[in-house]
């Protein structure tokens, strides 16, 4: 077993880091750094479904996956969910598409591969919409959807 596939069946938890959004929001997240060789390939970035968590199994699975390979990941939890701070009753899809924006931000460099489950297809499509916009279309590296929900009855 290796890291954090180890650490978890020992029952230690993985190290969860906090982000502290411009409101006051502490965002939960968990970043593998790369140990590749290749320090340019992208970070996968997985965005949970709803109501769901970095703790969920497509999550960890991942981030095992990734650690265990040499890839840089992100997991982390909207607001409302799992460790991050807020109300789950205040969340919207523009909300938690700002927090993993400013987190891809200042935490990641490069460009990403975007994994949405369920609900986070649809967050997916905003972020990987919005880095396009703001950085170039080489921002976004790949999209990966589990059971994407994407609602496409507005884009705006």
């Amino acid at each position: 077993m290796h890291g954090h596939r180890l650490a978890r069946a020992l029952g230690i938890p993985a190290m969860t880091d906090f982000f502290e959004m411009p409101d006051g929001r502490r965002i939960a997240f968990r970043l593998a750094e790369s140990t590749a060789n290749d320090k340019h390939a992208p970070t996968i970035v997985f965005l949970p479904g709803y109501m769901s968590d970095m703790a969920g199994s497509k999550a960890t699975a991942l981030f095992d996956w990734a650690q265990e390979n040499g890839h840089a990941c992100l997991l982390l939890d909207y607001s409302g969910c799992g460790e991050s701070d807020g109300d789950f009753a205040d969340g919207t899809l523009s909300r938690w598409r700002d927090e993993v924006l400013a987190l891809i931000e200042a935490k990641l460099s490069g460009p990403v591969v975007l994994v949405g489950s369920s609900m986070g297809g649809w967050l997916m499509l905003l972020v990987a919409r919005e880095l396009a916009a703001t950085h170039g279309d080489a921002s976004v590296a790949g999209m990966i959807g589990i059971a994407a929900a994407p609602d496409f009855t507005s884009w705006g």
